[in-house]
Parts: structure tokens; sequence; C-alpha cells
């Protein structure tokens, strides 16, 4: 249950991102492909960040531990944009975001600069915000996780039976 309502959380908090990015940049577009606040890739990215971080932290070196969590945050979170771009074109015929106008680009759903700040961003999240999460998550009950994993998986269906 606690990697559902982790996942649902970093849905969020990646959709209201890329949203407030989107909206400093004057872009029209829209985080996500599905129709609600959330952008499952984040969630995705999350957990298995997570995940690593439950390995990566049997090193007892501080400064090692950061490096090597940079590494391999940066590495994964590039590789599931990548992945995840291509499953998004295959369901849905549709680029959630292209890279091929930027610098240091690999195709259109890879980015090295992005790889970069994902690897960053990753490292903020898992090693140091996630303390707070777990406190704020258990304050909510777990069915209420439940109902929005439901209303995320019908918000799915409908997207894909439409498209």
């Amino acid at each position: 249950m606690l990697y559902l309502k982790f996942f649902i959380l970093y849905s969020l908090i990646g959709f209201y991102f890329e949203s407030t990015v989107f909206k400093l940049s004057h872009s029209p577009t829209h985080s996500g492909i599905l129709y609600g606040p959330y952008t499952t890739i984040y969630g995705i990215g999350g957990i298995i960040s997570l995940l690593i971080n439950n390995y990566l932290n049997n090193i007892q070196n501080y400064y090692l531990n950061l490096f090597l969590s940079f590494i391999t945050f940066t590495i994964i979170c590039t590789l599931i944009e990548f992945i995840g771009g291509n499953i998004i074109y295959f369901l849905f015929k549709k680029d959630s975001w292209n890279y091929s106008h930027h610098k240091y680009h690999f195709g259109k759903y890879i980015c090295l600069s992005y790889a970069f700040i994902w690897g960053i961003l990753a490292i903020i999240f898992v090693k140091y915000l996630n303390p707070l999460f777990y406190q704020i998550l258990n304050l909510f009950p777990n069915y209420l996780f439940i109902i929005i994993f439901i209303i995320m998986i019908t918000d799915f269906i409908i997207k894909k039976s439409l498209n």
C-alpha cells in the first residue's frame, strides 16, 4: 500500500511541477496523457527510484552514496523517459514531449541536459523529502488512495477507448 501511496503522490507532484513549468514558459502544452491532474510517468519514476534507493542506502559513505545515487537515478529516469515516451506513442499515437529541438538530444525522448535534472530531482525527493512525504501520507486513510487509483485506471481506460 505504501508504494501505491507514493505512486499517486509522485504522479500528482509531477503533474503540478510540469504544469508550473509549462505555465512559466508560456507553453500551451498539458502535462501528462490522461485527463486528471496526474502524470503517471513521475509516479513510475518515483517508485523505481525508491526501490533502487533501498539498495543504495547500504553504501555507508555519504558522498559515495550521493554520487552513485545521482548517476543511478540519472540513468534510470532517462530510461524511464525513453521507454515511457515510446509506450505513450505506441498506445496513444502522441508525443507527450519531444526534445528534437534541444541541444544534446538523442531522438525525441531523451535529452542529456534534462537527464541531469531528473537525477538531481530524484535525489532531492527520494533522499530528502521522502521522510516528510511518508509522514504526510500516513495521515490519510488507505481507502482514499485506492479510490484515487481506481479513478486513474478509469481515466486511462476512457482515454485509450477514445483514441
